[in-house]
């Protein structure tokens, strides 16, 4: 479906594209540069903001699959202590002596300690990001607000309205690809 939409939109600013190539009657050429250098630095500044974006998506991705791969490892942990527990816990109620901490479930609790440190760093990085983010789509919206008043010419401000757009489902394409990857 966003495949089909963003081929619609790239066909669109083909049409826009030809628009432009045959210049309107340009009522002053001091004007026509300045629209176009303003057209320009705005196109510049969205592919900035959304390149951030992508970067920001790619993190907080990487991030989910690597929060997923220590919540595995930390119910292995779990596991193992449990089952130790369980085992020793039978052998107090049979009044067998008790027994110290085999080193292999020292290690299951050290590797738990750490997972839960690296899952609480995870979730703090994954917060600034999604704060990053906020900024970045309220910078976006920002950019959007500014065109009409940047760029006069009509078919410029379509065609740069449809390039953001286009963006715009491409980072949208981006989480219903992850969303089915997981």
């Amino acid at each position: 479906k966003y495949t089909e939409i963003i081929k619609d939109l790239r066909s669109e600013i083909q049409e826009l594209k030809a628009k432009l190539a045959v210049p309107e009657a340009p009522p002053d050429l001091g004007e026509e540069e300045l629209d176009t250098t303003q057209s320009v630095k705005w196109k510049h500044e969205l592919m900035q903001n959304f390149e951030e974006r992508v970067r920001i998506k790619r993190r907080l991705i990487d991030l989910a699959h690597e929060t997923k791969n220590q919540m595995v490892q930390k119910s292995h942990a779990q596991v193992g202590i449990s089952q130790w527990e369980s085992g020793r816990q039978a052998q107090l109620d049979g009044d067998l002596d008790g027994q110290r901490t085999p080193p292999n479930i020292r290690e299951l609790q050290e590797q738990l300690k750490f997972i839960k440190s690296e899952l609480a760093r995870t979730e703090e990085t994954t917060r600034v990001l999604e704060g990053m983010l906020h900024e970045n789509q309220e910078k976006a919206e920002k950019l959007q607000a500014e065109l009409p008043r940047r760029v006069k010419n009509k078919d410029m401000r379509a065609f740069l309205g449809l390039i953001s757009r286009i963006y715009v489902m491409e980072v949208e394409n981006m989480d219903m690809q992850e969303m089915v990857d997981i």
